[in-house]
Protein backbone atom coordinates (compact mmCIF):
# COMPACT_ATOMS: atom_id res chain seq x y z
CA UNK A 1 0.00 0.00 0.00
CA UNK A 2 1.25 3.06 -0.94
CA UNK A 3 -0.05 5.80 0.69
CA UNK A 4 -1.10 5.47 4.18
CA UNK A 5 2.07 5.08 7.07
CA UNK A 6 1.41 1.25 7.23
CA UNK A 7 3.77 0.38 4.69
CA UNK A 8 6.51 2.63 5.73
CA UNK A 9 6.62 2.26 8.89
CA UNK A 10 9.30 -0.71 8.64
CA UNK A 11 11.76 1.23 7.01
CA UNK A 12 11.21 4.13 9.00
CA UNK A 13 11.59 2.18 12.08
CA UNK A 14 15.67 1.80 11.34
CA UNK A 15 15.88 5.02 9.22
CA UNK A 16 14.95 7.64 12.44
CA UNK A 17 16.84 5.47 15.00
CA UNK A 18 13.46 4.40 17.01
CA UNK A 19 15.44 0.91 17.19
CA UNK A 20 15.95 1.66 21.34
CA UNK A 21 11.72 2.58 20.96
CA UNK A 22 9.81 -0.10 22.23
CA UNK A 23 7.42 -0.98 19.36
CA UNK A 24 4.37 -0.67 21.43
CA UNK A 25 5.27 3.57 21.55
CA UNK A 26 5.68 3.85 17.81
CA UNK A 27 2.02 2.14 17.33
CA UNK A 28 0.79 4.18 19.92
CA UNK A 29 2.53 7.91 18.04
CA UNK A 30 0.98 6.36 14.68
CA UNK A 31 -2.26 5.64 15.98
CA UNK A 32 -1.53 1.88 15.22
CA UNK A 33 -3.42 -0.99 16.95
CA UNK A 34 -2.03 -4.36 17.53
CA UNK A 35 -5.55 -5.78 17.58
CA UNK A 36 -7.02 -4.79 14.01
CA UNK A 37 -10.28 -6.22 13.19
CA UNK A 38 -12.69 -4.68 10.64
CA UNK A 39 -15.06 -2.32 12.76
CA UNK A 40 -18.75 -2.98 11.75
CA UNK A 41 -20.43 -0.64 9.55
CA UNK A 42 -22.60 0.84 11.77
CA UNK A 43 -20.08 1.85 14.70
CA UNK A 44 -18.19 4.07 11.61
CA UNK A 45 -19.28 7.35 10.33
CA UNK A 46 -19.86 6.51 6.38
CA UNK A 47 -18.11 8.12 3.48
CA UNK A 48 -20.87 8.62 0.72
CA UNK A 49 -19.26 7.64 -2.76
CA UNK A 50 -19.69 10.19 -5.41
CA UNK A 51 -21.00 10.28 -8.83
CA UNK A 52 -19.92 13.09 -11.28
CA UNK A 53 -22.37 15.07 -12.75
CA UNK A 54 -20.40 17.82 -13.72
CA UNK A 55 -17.45 19.95 -15.53
CA UNK A 56 -16.07 22.79 -13.67
CA UNK A 57 -16.14 23.58 -9.85
CA UNK A 58 -18.77 25.81 -9.14
CA UNK A 59 -19.92 26.19 -12.61
CA UNK A 60 -21.93 28.95 -13.41
CA UNK A 61 -23.21 29.94 -16.91
CA UNK A 62 -22.84 33.57 -18.10
CA UNK A 63 -24.30 35.31 -21.49
CA UNK A 64 -21.43 35.95 -24.00
CA UNK A 65 -22.27 39.95 -23.26
CA UNK A 66 -21.39 39.63 -19.45
CA UNK A 67 -17.83 39.05 -20.13
CA UNK A 68 -16.19 42.27 -20.85
CA UNK A 69 -15.03 42.54 -23.92
CA UNK A 70 10.45 -6.33 -20.47
CA UNK A 71 9.96 -6.37 -24.47
CA UNK A 72 8.15 -8.34 -27.00
CA UNK A 73 9.33 -9.43 -30.00
CA UNK A 74 6.62 -9.16 -33.01
CA UNK A 75 5.91 -13.15 -32.15
CA UNK A 76 3.75 -12.37 -29.20
CA UNK A 77 1.13 -10.19 -30.99
CA UNK A 78 -2.17 -11.93 -31.33
CA UNK A 79 -3.57 -13.02 -34.50
CA UNK A 80 -6.61 -11.20 -35.62
CA UNK A 81 -8.34 -14.12 -37.03
CA UNK A 82 -8.07 -15.74 -33.39
CA UNK A 83 -9.32 -12.91 -31.64
CA UNK A 84 -13.14 -12.84 -30.95
CA UNK A 85 -14.44 -8.79 -29.69
CA UNK A 86 -18.17 -9.47 -29.46
CA UNK A 87 -20.47 -9.29 -31.75
CA UNK A 88 -17.86 -7.04 -34.23
CA UNK A 89 -15.09 -9.04 -36.53
CA UNK A 90 -14.84 -7.38 -39.42
CA UNK A 91 -11.33 -6.68 -40.96
CA UNK A 92 -12.30 -3.13 -41.72
CA UNK A 93 -11.99 -1.86 -38.08
CA UNK A 94 -8.38 -2.95 -38.62
CA UNK A 95 -6.88 -0.03 -40.65
CA UNK A 96 -5.36 2.12 -39.68
CA UNK A 97 -6.58 5.52 -39.87
CA UNK A 98 -5.75 8.08 -42.43
CA UNK A 99 -5.62 10.82 -40.27
CA UNK A 100 -2.30 12.81 -39.50
CA UNK A 101 -1.51 15.58 -36.99
CA UNK A 102 -1.17 19.09 -39.24
CA UNK A 103 2.08 20.45 -39.45
CA UNK A 104 3.43 22.65 -36.54
CA UNK A 105 3.73 26.29 -37.22
CA UNK A 106 6.91 27.59 -38.63
CA UNK A 107 7.69 29.62 -36.18
CA UNK A 108 6.80 27.66 -33.34
CA UNK A 109 7.47 29.91 -29.89
CA UNK A 110 10.45 29.07 -27.56
CA UNK A 111 9.84 26.70 -24.50
CA UNK A 112 7.75 28.52 -21.67
CA UNK A 113 8.74 29.41 -18.62
CA UNK A 114 8.81 26.95 -15.87
CA UNK A 115 5.97 26.72 -12.82
CA UNK A 116 6.29 26.90 -9.75
CA UNK A 117 6.91 24.42 -6.55
CA UNK A 118 4.11 23.71 -4.71
CA UNK A 119 3.88 26.53 -2.31
CA UNK A 120 3.40 23.64 0.85
CA UNK A 121 6.05 20.89 -0.14
CA UNK A 122 7.64 21.90 2.88
CA UNK A 123 5.58 23.81 5.24
CA UNK A 124 1.62 24.20 4.65
CA UNK A 125 1.02 27.74 4.57
CA UNK A 126 -2.40 29.51 5.71
CA UNK A 127 -5.11 30.22 2.23
CA UNK A 128 -3.34 33.48 1.02
CA UNK A 129 -5.06 35.39 -1.90
CA UNK A 130 -3.11 34.23 -4.37
CA UNK A 131 -3.14 31.07 -6.93
CA UNK A 132 -2.12 29.90 -10.49
CA UNK A 133 -3.89 29.43 -13.69
CA UNK A 134 -1.96 26.25 -15.62
CA UNK A 135 -2.92 26.57 -19.44
CA UNK A 136 -2.30 23.62 -21.70
CA UNK A 137 -1.76 23.48 -25.55
CA UNK A 138 -2.61 20.57 -26.80
CA UNK A 139 -3.50 21.72 -30.82
CA UNK A 140 -0.42 22.12 -33.02
CA UNK A 141 -1.02 25.84 -33.35
CA UNK A 142 0.67 28.25 -30.91
CA UNK A 143 -1.35 29.97 -28.43
CA UNK A 144 -0.61 33.96 -28.62
CA UNK A 145 -1.34 36.63 -26.23
CA UNK A 146 -3.07 40.00 -27.76
CA UNK A 147 -3.87 41.37 -24.98
CA UNK A 148 -2.69 41.84 -21.74
CA UNK A 149 -4.50 44.26 -18.51
CA UNK A 150 -4.52 43.90 -15.21
CA UNK A 151 -5.27 46.47 -11.68
CA UNK A 152 -3.46 46.21 -8.59
CA UNK A 153 -1.88 42.77 -9.45
CA UNK A 154 1.97 42.23 -8.69
CA UNK A 155 4.71 41.90 -11.20
CA UNK A 156 4.48 38.24 -11.37
CA UNK A 157 1.41 38.69 -13.59
CA UNK A 158 3.01 37.68 -16.59
CA UNK A 159 1.68 35.68 -20.26
CA UNK A 160 3.04 34.30 -22.43
CA UNK A 161 3.05 32.85 -26.00
CA UNK A 162 2.36 28.95 -25.53
CA UNK A 163 3.93 26.50 -27.91
CA UNK A 164 2.12 23.34 -29.09
CA UNK A 165 2.46 20.61 -26.86
CA UNK A 166 3.22 22.46 -23.98
CA UNK A 167 1.74 23.91 -20.19
CA UNK A 168 2.26 27.30 -19.04
CA UNK A 169 1.40 28.14 -15.71
CA UNK A 170 0.95 31.91 -14.71
CA UNK A 171 0.27 33.41 -10.84
CA UNK A 172 -2.67 35.26 -9.76
CA UNK A 173 -2.46 37.94 -7.11
CA UNK A 174 -6.07 39.29 -5.74
CA UNK A 175 -4.52 40.04 -2.66
CA UNK A 176 -6.83 43.83 -2.56
CA UNK A 177 -10.41 43.81 -3.30
CA UNK A 178 -10.32 45.31 -6.70
CA UNK A 179 -7.97 43.33 -7.93
CA UNK A 180 -8.41 42.51 -11.70
CA UNK A 181 -6.71 41.26 -14.93
CA UNK A 182 -7.78 39.70 -18.44
CA UNK A 183 -5.85 38.48 -21.18
CA UNK A 184 -6.50 37.58 -24.70
CA UNK A 185 -5.53 34.61 -26.88
CA UNK A 186 -5.62 33.84 -30.20
CA UNK A 187 -5.27 30.45 -31.64
CA UNK A 188 -2.44 31.25 -34.23
CA UNK A 189 -3.44 30.27 -37.80
CA UNK A 190 -6.86 30.05 -36.81
CA UNK A 191 -9.93 31.86 -36.64
CA UNK A 192 -10.21 30.86 -33.05
CA UNK A 193 -9.43 33.12 -29.72
CA UNK A 194 -10.36 32.61 -26.13
CA UNK A 195 -10.50 35.07 -23.22
CA UNK A 196 -9.38 34.96 -19.36
CA UNK A 197 -10.69 37.12 -16.76
CA UNK A 198 -10.01 37.50 -12.85
CA UNK A 199 -11.73 39.53 -10.29
CA UNK A 200 -12.73 39.76 -7.04
CA UNK A 201 -16.38 41.06 -7.21
CA UNK A 202 -17.90 38.31 -5.59
CA UNK A 203 -15.23 36.14 -4.22
CA UNK A 204 -12.46 35.01 -6.08
CA UNK A 205 -13.59 34.02 -10.07
CA UNK A 206 -12.12 33.08 -13.16
CA UNK A 207 -14.02 33.50 -16.20
CA UNK A 208 -13.27 31.74 -19.36
CA UNK A 209 -14.51 33.07 -22.38
CA UNK A 210 -14.07 30.77 -25.41
CA UNK A 211 -15.10 31.61 -29.31
CA UNK A 212 -18.04 29.70 -31.01
CA UNK A 213 -15.15 28.04 -33.18
CA UNK A 214 -13.84 26.24 -29.59
CA UNK A 215 -17.62 24.59 -28.82
CA UNK A 216 -17.61 22.25 -31.39
CA UNK A 217 -17.57 19.09 -29.23
CA UNK A 218 -18.78 20.90 -26.01
CA UNK A 219 -22.35 19.52 -24.14
CA UNK A 220 -23.14 23.11 -23.19
CA UNK A 221 -23.15 25.17 -26.22
CA UNK A 222 -22.10 28.28 -24.05
CA UNK A 223 -19.47 30.46 -24.38
CA UNK A 224 -18.56 32.11 -21.17
CA UNK A 225 -17.70 29.88 -17.92
CA UNK A 226 -17.01 31.41 -14.75
CA UNK A 227 -15.96 29.12 -11.62
CA UNK A 228 -14.76 29.97 -8.17
CA UNK A 229 -10.57 30.78 -7.81
CA UNK A 230 -8.63 28.00 -5.91
CA UNK A 231 -6.42 30.25 -3.50
CA UNK A 232 -3.00 29.13 -3.39
CA UNK A 233 -3.88 26.39 -5.96
CA UNK A 234 -4.05 26.38 -9.88
CA UNK A 235 -7.40 26.02 -12.05
CA UNK A 236 -6.56 24.36 -15.20
CA UNK A 237 -7.52 25.06 -18.67
CA UNK A 238 -6.88 22.40 -21.47
CA UNK A 239 -7.35 23.32 -24.90
CA UNK A 240 -7.18 20.26 -27.79
CA UNK A 241 -7.81 19.92 -31.17
CA UNK A 242 -7.19 20.76 -34.94
CA UNK A 243 -9.35 22.61 -37.40
CA UNK A 244 -10.56 19.31 -39.19
CA UNK A 245 -11.04 17.85 -35.89
CA UNK A 246 -12.77 20.45 -34.29
CA UNK A 247 -11.83 21.32 -30.32
CA UNK A 248 -12.35 19.87 -26.56
CA UNK A 249 -11.63 22.17 -23.29
CA UNK A 250 -11.32 21.17 -20.11
CA UNK A 251 -14.75 23.37 -19.52
CA UNK A 252 -17.16 20.56 -20.79
CA UNK A 253 -17.51 16.68 -20.08
CA UNK A 254 -16.38 14.03 -22.44
CA UNK A 255 -17.31 10.78 -20.75
CA UNK A 256 -16.25 8.92 -24.59
CA UNK A 257 -13.31 10.68 -25.14
CA UNK A 258 -12.19 7.11 -27.04
CA UNK A 259 -15.15 7.24 -29.43
CA UNK A 260 -14.18 11.51 -30.02
CA UNK A 261 -11.03 10.49 -30.77
CA UNK A 262 -11.22 6.94 -32.10
CA UNK A 263 -10.44 8.16 -36.08
CA UNK A 264 -7.11 9.01 -34.69
CA UNK A 265 -6.44 6.91 -31.57
CA UNK A 266 -8.61 3.56 -32.73
CA UNK A 267 -5.79 2.00 -35.13
CA UNK A 268 -3.19 2.52 -32.23
CA UNK A 269 -1.49 0.08 -30.44
CA UNK A 270 -3.05 0.07 -26.99
CA UNK A 271 0.83 0.59 -25.43
CA UNK A 272 0.63 3.62 -28.08
CA UNK A 273 -2.54 5.20 -26.33
CA UNK A 274 -2.35 7.73 -23.08
CA UNK A 275 -4.97 7.12 -20.62
CA UNK A 276 -5.98 8.59 -17.24
CA UNK A 277 -5.65 5.71 -14.34
CA UNK A 278 -6.85 5.49 -10.62
CA UNK A 279 -4.78 4.32 -7.85
CA UNK A 280 -6.08 2.18 -5.53
CA UNK A 281 -9.65 2.98 -7.43
CA UNK A 282 -12.51 1.54 -4.95
CA UNK A 283 -11.47 2.56 -2.06
CA UNK A 284 -13.92 6.12 -2.14
CA UNK A 285 -15.18 5.36 0.82
CA UNK A 286 -14.78 3.41 3.83
CA UNK A 287 -17.71 0.89 4.76
CA UNK A 288 -15.13 -0.92 7.58
CA UNK A 289 -12.10 -0.11 8.77
CA UNK A 290 -9.52 -1.30 11.77
CA UNK A 291 -9.59 0.61 14.90
CA UNK A 292 -6.93 3.41 14.07
CA UNK A 293 -7.20 3.57 10.27
CA UNK A 294 -9.07 6.68 8.91
CA UNK A 295 -10.17 8.37 5.70
CA UNK A 296 -7.09 10.76 6.20
CA UNK A 297 -4.96 7.67 5.95
CA UNK A 298 -6.69 5.15 4.43
CA UNK A 299 -9.01 6.58 1.90
CA UNK A 300 -7.98 7.25 -2.15
CA UNK A 301 -11.06 8.55 -4.01
CA UNK A 302 -13.96 10.56 -3.82
CA UNK A 303 -15.64 9.69 -6.86
CA UNK A 304 -17.33 5.85 -7.35
CA UNK A 305 -16.05 3.59 -10.00
CA UNK A 306 -19.21 4.92 -12.49
CA UNK A 307 -17.69 8.90 -11.25
CA UNK A 308 -14.29 8.09 -12.36
CA UNK A 309 -14.73 6.42 -15.57
CA UNK A 310 -17.65 9.58 -16.52
CA UNK A 311 -14.34 11.41 -15.64
CA UNK A 312 -11.99 9.77 -17.80
CA UNK A 313 -10.17 7.46 -15.95
CA UNK A 314 -10.11 4.24 -18.15
CA UNK A 315 -7.31 1.82 -16.20
CA UNK A 316 -8.07 0.92 -12.48
CA UNK A 317 -6.40 -0.42 -9.61
CA UNK A 318 -8.72 -2.73 -7.86
CA UNK A 319 -7.37 -4.09 -4.65
CA UNK A 320 -10.04 -7.61 -3.66
CA UNK A 321 -10.57 -8.26 -0.42
CA UNK A 322 -12.89 -10.90 1.47
CA UNK A 323 -14.61 -9.19 4.47
CA UNK A 324 -18.06 -9.39 6.20
CA UNK A 325 -19.06 -13.04 5.87
CA UNK A 326 -16.74 -13.73 2.45
CA UNK A 327 -18.16 -11.39 0.94
CA UNK A 328 -15.94 -9.49 -1.42
CA UNK A 329 -15.27 -5.80 -1.47
CA UNK A 330 -12.21 -3.35 -2.73
CA UNK A 331 -9.55 -2.38 -0.41
CA UNK A 332 -6.66 -0.35 1.06
CA UNK A 333 -4.47 -1.78 3.94
CA UNK A 334 -0.88 -2.50 4.52
CA UNK A 335 1.37 -5.17 6.96
CA UNK A 336 2.86 -2.57 9.64
CA UNK A 337 6.33 -3.19 9.92
CA UNK A 338 5.97 -6.86 8.75
CA UNK A 339 4.68 -8.42 11.63
CA UNK A 340 0.99 -9.22 10.56
CA UNK A 341 -0.81 -5.98 12.03
CA UNK A 342 -2.40 -4.96 9.01
CA UNK A 343 -4.31 -1.61 8.96
CA UNK A 344 -6.74 -0.04 6.68
CA UNK A 345 -10.56 -0.48 5.34
CA UNK A 346 -12.31 -1.43 2.44
CA UNK A 347 -14.02 0.61 -0.12
CA UNK A 348 -16.86 -0.19 -2.75
CA UNK A 349 -18.42 -3.88 -2.98
CA UNK A 350 -17.33 -6.05 -6.17
CA UNK A 351 -21.15 -6.17 -6.80
CA UNK A 352 -21.25 -2.12 -7.05
CA UNK A 353 -18.03 -1.75 -9.08
CA UNK A 354 -19.43 -4.52 -11.60
CA UNK A 355 -22.73 -2.52 -11.56
CA UNK A 356 -21.35 0.32 -12.43
CA UNK A 357 -18.71 -0.56 -15.14
CA UNK A 358 -22.17 -2.28 -16.34
CA UNK A 359 -23.99 0.92 -16.02
CA UNK A 360 -21.24 2.92 -17.70
CA UNK A 361 -20.83 0.49 -20.76
CA UNK A 362 -24.43 0.70 -21.58
CA UNK A 363 -24.11 4.53 -22.36
CA UNK A 364 -21.05 4.80 -23.64
CA UNK A 365 -18.70 2.23 -25.97
CA UNK A 366 -15.25 2.64 -24.26
CA UNK A 367 -12.54 0.28 -23.34
CA UNK A 368 -12.02 0.09 -19.58
CA UNK A 369 -9.28 -1.90 -17.89
CA UNK A 370 -9.25 -3.82 -14.59
CA UNK A 371 -6.48 -4.45 -12.81
CA UNK A 372 -6.41 -6.97 -10.21
CA UNK A 373 -3.86 -6.95 -7.68
CA UNK A 374 -3.06 -7.01 -3.74
CA UNK A 375 -6.08 -9.48 -2.75
CA UNK A 376 -6.45 -10.21 0.93
CA UNK A 377 -8.48 -12.71 2.75
CA UNK A 378 -9.34 -9.84 5.81
CA UNK A 379 -11.50 -13.17 7.97
CA UNK A 380 -8.46 -15.52 8.07
CA UNK A 381 -5.58 -13.28 9.25
CA UNK A 382 -5.15 -10.79 5.81
CA UNK A 383 -3.67 -13.80 3.28
CA UNK A 384 -3.41 -13.49 0.10
CA UNK A 385 -6.62 -15.29 -1.86
CA UNK A 386 -6.39 -19.14 -2.40
CA UNK A 387 -7.34 -20.24 -6.07
CA UNK A 388 -10.78 -21.12 -5.12
CA UNK A 389 -11.15 -17.37 -3.34
CA UNK A 390 -9.84 -16.65 -6.91
CA UNK A 391 -12.16 -18.58 -8.83
CA UNK A 392 -14.92 -17.41 -6.50
CA UNK A 393 -14.07 -14.30 -7.47
CA UNK A 394 -14.08 -15.17 -11.72
CA UNK A 395 -17.45 -16.69 -11.41
CA UNK A 396 -18.81 -13.04 -10.10
CA UNK A 397 -16.74 -11.22 -12.54
CA UNK A 398 -18.83 -12.88 -15.30
CA UNK A 399 -21.52 -10.90 -14.39
CA UNK A 400 -19.37 -7.91 -16.21
CA UNK A 401 -21.15 -7.33 -19.35
CA UNK A 402 -18.81 -6.99 -22.61
CA UNK A 403 -16.10 -8.72 -21.27
CA UNK A 404 -13.55 -8.94 -23.97
CA UNK A 405 -12.82 -13.20 -24.69
CA UNK A 406 -10.41 -14.61 -26.78
CA UNK A 407 -11.65 -17.90 -28.25
CA UNK A 408 -7.92 -19.67 -28.63
CA UNK A 409 -5.48 -20.66 -25.77
CA UNK A 410 -2.90 -17.74 -25.08
CA UNK A 411 0.58 -18.21 -24.99
CA UNK A 412 3.27 -16.52 -22.33
CA UNK A 413 4.17 -14.37 -25.02
CA UNK A 414 0.97 -13.04 -26.13
CA UNK A 415 0.67 -9.29 -25.37
CA UNK A 416 -2.34 -7.76 -25.04
CA UNK A 417 -0.95 -4.07 -25.16
CA UNK A 418 0.19 -4.61 -28.42
CA UNK A 419 -3.55 -4.92 -29.92
CA UNK A 420 -5.10 -1.87 -31.90
CA UNK A 421 -7.68 -0.52 -29.37
CA UNK A 422 -10.22 -1.57 -32.74
CA UNK A 423 -9.62 -4.96 -32.07
CA UNK A 424 -10.91 -4.27 -28.56
CA UNK A 425 -13.97 -1.74 -29.60
CA UNK A 426 -16.20 -0.23 -32.22
CA UNK A 427 -17.87 2.62 -32.75
CA UNK A 428 -21.43 0.71 -31.35
CA UNK A 429 -19.46 -1.45 -28.95
CA UNK A 430 -17.58 -1.25 -25.71
CA UNK A 431 -15.38 -3.67 -23.79
CA UNK A 432 -13.97 -4.39 -20.51
CA UNK A 433 -10.31 -5.63 -20.23
CA UNK A 434 -9.70 -7.74 -16.82
CA UNK A 435 -6.37 -8.21 -16.02
CA UNK A 436 -5.85 -10.69 -12.42
CA UNK A 437 -2.51 -9.86 -11.89
CA UNK A 438 -1.84 -11.62 -8.50
CA UNK A 439 -3.88 -14.90 -9.09
CA UNK A 440 -1.88 -18.28 -9.74
CA UNK A 441 -4.75 -19.16 -12.92
CA UNK A 442 -6.84 -17.12 -14.87
CA UNK A 443 -9.39 -17.65 -16.80
CA UNK A 444 -8.73 -16.35 -20.89
CA UNK A 445 -11.84 -17.64 -22.35
CA UNK A 446 -13.76 -15.81 -20.23
CA UNK A 447 -11.95 -12.24 -20.21
CA UNK A 448 -9.81 -12.26 -17.51
CA UNK A 449 -6.09 -12.78 -18.17
CA UNK A 450 -2.97 -12.92 -16.45
CA UNK A 451 -0.05 -10.83 -15.78
CA UNK A 452 1.77 -12.06 -18.28
CA UNK A 453 -0.84 -11.32 -21.19
CA UNK A 454 -0.59 -7.37 -20.13
CA UNK A 455 2.71 -6.52 -19.91
CA UNK A 456 3.82 -3.40 -17.86
CA UNK A 457 5.88 -1.08 -15.92
CA UNK A 458 4.29 0.17 -12.29
CA UNK A 459 7.12 1.54 -10.19
CA UNK A 460 6.40 4.36 -8.03
CA UNK A 461 8.25 7.07 -6.46
CA UNK A 462 7.68 6.18 -2.53
CA UNK A 463 8.30 9.54 -1.09
CA UNK A 464 5.80 12.50 -0.03
CA UNK A 465 7.67 15.51 -1.89
CA UNK A 466 6.09 16.62 -5.66
CA UNK A 467 9.59 17.52 -7.02
CA UNK A 468 11.86 14.18 -5.76
CA UNK A 469 8.49 12.24 -7.14
CA UNK A 470 8.37 14.27 -10.33
CA UNK A 471 12.11 13.60 -11.14
CA UNK A 472 11.37 9.95 -10.09
CA UNK A 473 9.02 9.01 -12.72
CA UNK A 474 9.82 11.35 -15.67
CA UNK A 475 13.49 9.52 -15.46
CA UNK A 476 11.74 6.21 -15.46
CA UNK A 477 9.70 7.28 -18.19
CA UNK A 478 12.03 8.29 -20.61
CA UNK A 479 14.67 5.25 -19.65
CA UNK A 480 11.37 2.86 -20.08
CA UNK A 481 9.75 4.22 -23.49
CA UNK A 482 11.81 4.95 -26.67
CA UNK A 483 9.22 4.56 -29.46
CA UNK A 484 11.23 4.41 -32.41
CA UNK A 485 10.73 2.22 -35.69
CA UNK A 486 14.47 1.54 -35.13
CA UNK A 487 14.42 -1.86 -33.76
CA UNK A 488 17.75 -1.63 -31.90
CA UNK A 489 16.77 1.37 -29.89
CA UNK A 490 12.96 0.89 -29.41
CA UNK A 491 11.39 0.65 -25.92
CA UNK A 492 8.34 0.22 -26.19
CA UNK A 493 6.57 -0.98 -22.82
CA UNK A 494 3.01 0.01 -21.37
CA UNK A 495 4.32 2.34 -18.68
CA UNK A 496 2.17 3.47 -15.46
CA UNK A 497 3.17 6.80 -15.10
CA UNK A 498 2.51 7.37 -10.87
CA UNK A 499 1.69 10.58 -10.25
CA UNK A 500 1.20 9.81 -6.96
CA UNK A 501 2.35 10.77 -3.37
CA UNK A 502 3.44 8.41 -0.39
CA UNK A 503 3.13 9.02 3.22
CA UNK A 504 6.28 8.96 4.98
CA UNK A 505 7.06 8.87 8.97
CA UNK A 506 7.48 12.68 8.78
CA UNK A 507 4.67 13.58 6.76
CA UNK A 508 2.42 11.18 9.03
CA UNK A 509 3.70 13.56 12.14
CA UNK A 510 2.64 16.55 9.96
CA UNK A 511 -0.87 15.58 9.85
CA UNK A 512 -0.88 15.69 5.69
CA UNK A 513 -3.49 13.27 4.68
CA UNK A 514 -3.58 11.41 1.25
CA UNK A 515 -6.26 13.98 -0.12
CA UNK A 516 -3.41 17.09 0.89
CA UNK A 517 -0.62 14.91 -1.02
CA UNK A 518 -2.52 14.15 -3.89
CA UNK A 519 -4.59 17.89 -4.12
CA UNK A 520 -2.38 20.15 -2.60
CA UNK A 521 0.64 18.61 -3.86
CA UNK A 522 0.71 16.53 -6.70
CA UNK A 523 -2.44 17.58 -8.85
CA UNK A 524 -1.66 20.88 -10.34
CA UNK A 525 2.17 20.50 -11.58
CA UNK A 526 0.79 17.36 -13.89
CA UNK A 527 -0.36 20.14 -16.19
CA UNK A 528 2.85 21.78 -16.72
CA UNK A 529 6.22 19.91 -14.92
CA UNK A 530 5.04 16.47 -16.52
CA UNK A 531 3.56 17.66 -19.69
CA UNK A 532 5.80 19.65 -20.33
CA UNK A 533 8.05 16.52 -19.85
CA UNK A 534 6.49 14.30 -22.85
CA UNK A 535 7.68 13.72 -26.45
CA UNK A 536 6.49 11.85 -29.55
CA UNK A 537 8.77 8.98 -28.55
CA UNK A 538 8.55 8.94 -24.56
CA UNK A 539 4.96 9.65 -23.21
CA UNK A 540 2.63 7.21 -20.71
CA UNK A 541 -0.07 5.24 -21.23
CA UNK A 542 -1.56 5.93 -17.71
CA UNK A 543 -1.52 9.06 -16.04
CA UNK A 544 -2.56 7.64 -12.90
CA UNK A 545 -3.72 9.61 -9.55
CA UNK A 546 -5.45 9.67 -6.34
CA UNK A 547 -8.51 11.33 -5.86
CA UNK A 548 -8.78 11.53 -9.64
CA UNK A 549 -11.41 14.02 -11.10
CA UNK A 550 -11.29 16.19 -7.44
CA UNK A 551 -8.46 19.07 -7.78
CA UNK A 552 -11.00 20.65 -4.82
CA UNK A 553 -11.43 21.09 -1.41
CA UNK A 554 -14.95 21.82 0.74
CA UNK A 555 -15.01 24.62 2.50
CA UNK A 556 -13.54 24.99 5.97
CA UNK A 557 -15.86 24.22 8.63
CA UNK A 558 -15.02 25.15 12.60
CA UNK A 559 -14.47 21.95 14.29
CA UNK A 560 -14.18 19.87 11.20
CA UNK A 561 -11.29 18.71 8.83
CA UNK A 562 -11.15 20.06 5.18
CA UNK A 563 -12.00 16.91 3.09
CA UNK A 564 -12.59 16.79 -1.03
CA UNK A 565 -15.77 18.50 -1.79
CA UNK A 566 -18.44 16.56 -3.66
CA UNK A 567 -20.01 17.46 -6.97
CA UNK A 568 -21.26 20.04 -8.25
CA UNK A 569 -17.84 21.55 -5.93
CA UNK A 570 -15.45 18.79 -7.22
CA UNK A 571 -15.44 17.13 -10.17
CA UNK A 572 -13.05 18.15 -13.06
CA UNK A 573 -12.15 16.78 -16.75
CA UNK A 574 -9.00 18.33 -17.00
CA UNK A 575 -6.82 15.38 -16.53
CA UNK A 576 -9.40 13.45 -19.35
CA UNK A 577 -8.61 16.13 -21.63
CA UNK A 578 -5.05 16.60 -20.70
CA UNK A 579 -4.76 12.83 -22.18
CA UNK A 580 -6.55 13.54 -25.02
CA UNK A 581 -3.72 16.45 -25.63
CA UNK A 582 -1.40 13.79 -25.39
CA UNK A 583 -2.87 11.49 -27.45
CA UNK A 584 -3.33 14.09 -30.40
CA UNK A 585 -0.87 16.87 -30.05
CA UNK A 586 2.65 14.74 -28.56
CA UNK A 587 2.22 10.83 -29.95
CA UNK A 588 0.56 12.05 -33.10
CA UNK A 589 3.90 13.53 -34.13
CA UNK A 590 5.58 9.97 -33.85
CA UNK A 591 5.48 8.73 -37.34
CA UNK A 592 5.63 5.06 -35.90
CA UNK A 593 3.08 5.33 -33.40
CA UNK A 594 0.21 6.43 -36.76
CA UNK A 595 1.39 3.67 -38.39
CA UNK A 596 2.80 1.03 -36.30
Amino acid sequence: MRHSFWSSLSILYARFNLVNLPLVVILFLTGVSIASPLVPLDQIRLLKPVVATSTWSGLQIESPSSATSPELDSSGKFSVSHLKSGIHHGISQFATPTWKLPPRPTSTASSVPPGVEPEDDENPSAAGDWGYLNLVNGSPYNFVVTHNESELMTERWKWVTVPPGQGYQSYISLADTSSRGEVFYKIDGTRHSFKLFFDRKNGFNVTVSLDEGLLGHSKCQTTSLSKHFQRDRSTNLVITGTEDLGYWSSTDLSPDWMQQLFKVIGGRKLRHICMPGSHDAGVSLLKAKTPFASRENTQTQISDIYGQLRLGSRYFDIRPVLANGGQFYTGHFGNILGIGNFQGGIGQSMDDIIENVNRFLSEYNELIILNLSHSLDAENGYRVFSQFQWSTLFQKLQSLNHRFNSTRIIWPTDDLTSMRLNEFITATEGRVLIIASDAPNALPREGIFPAVNFPLIDSYANTPKERQMASDQIQKLHQARVITDDNALRKDHFFIFSWTLTSNFESILKGKSIAHLALDLAYDSIFWRAYNSFTPESFPNVLYMDFFGTADWAPAVPGVSQWPSTPPNGTYTDVMLLAMAVNLQIASQNPYVISA
